[in-house]
């Protein structure tokens, strides 16, 4: 377990480097240049303007363009025209600033020593079948895979979110779980499980 609870600080530490590359070094400064690929789209200021003043007086959570209400037939078909006519938007809308980045950056990094101990955990109960490095990194990629096609795929399909975006984040779940999959792998033997 000393092995897992190792690979999996290691490991989180990597992620989050390449986090810093790809979120305040690519994204912070190429966006103009990744053109469809970036990671998020600005809006006009009077697009950003008058949508802040729009939902001042909401609550924080998730909104949903068209919110999809089938509780009568008249509903759903107005729901339906909407999803028809377009826009699609997901807004996700909280009330409160971020003041303190810190304890971001601790609970982000938190999580990836979470998901590293995840992965890490069900690498040690494979580990008996998995012989060599090799395939115990490509065993945690491949699980890291899985995982962001499920998840990314979903918001693709049913939010119909611009597959550029998702490739972006693709390419950072993937780096993440290499990085993860070559230190979990190395550290996480047959003989220790």
């Amino acid at each position: 377990m000393i092995r897992v609870i190792l690979g999996s600080i290691l490991s989180a530490i990597l992620m989050f480097a390449w986090g810093f590359v790809v979120w305040g070094i690519v994204a912070a400064t190429m966006s103009d240049k990744l053109g469809r690929f970036t990671p998020y789209q600005s809006l006009p200021q009077e697009v950003e303007t008058s949508m802040l003043d729009a939902m001042k007086d909401s609550s924080s959570g998730m909104y949903l363009y068209p919110n999809p209400d089938f509780s009568t037939e008249e509903k759903k078909n107005e729901t339906k025209q909407k999803a028809a006519d377009g826009p699609f938007m997901i807004v996700a809308y909280s009330t409160q600033g971020e003041d303190n980045e810190m304890m971001t950056y601790g609970i982000g990094f938190a999580h990836m020593l979470f998901t590293a101990f995840l992965l890490g955990s069900l690498l040690r109960i494979a580990a008996p079948a998995i012989k060599s490095i090799g395939s115990r990194v490509s065993f945690v990629i491949a699980m890291g895979l899985t995982m962001t096609v499920f998840i990314l795929g979903r918001d693709i399909i049913w939010y119909h979110q611009d597959i550029g975006h998702y490739f972006f984040l693709a390419v950072y779940y993937l780096g993440s779980f290499i990085m993860a999959g070559i230190v979990l792998g190395a550290l996480i033997r047959p003989e220790d499980a």
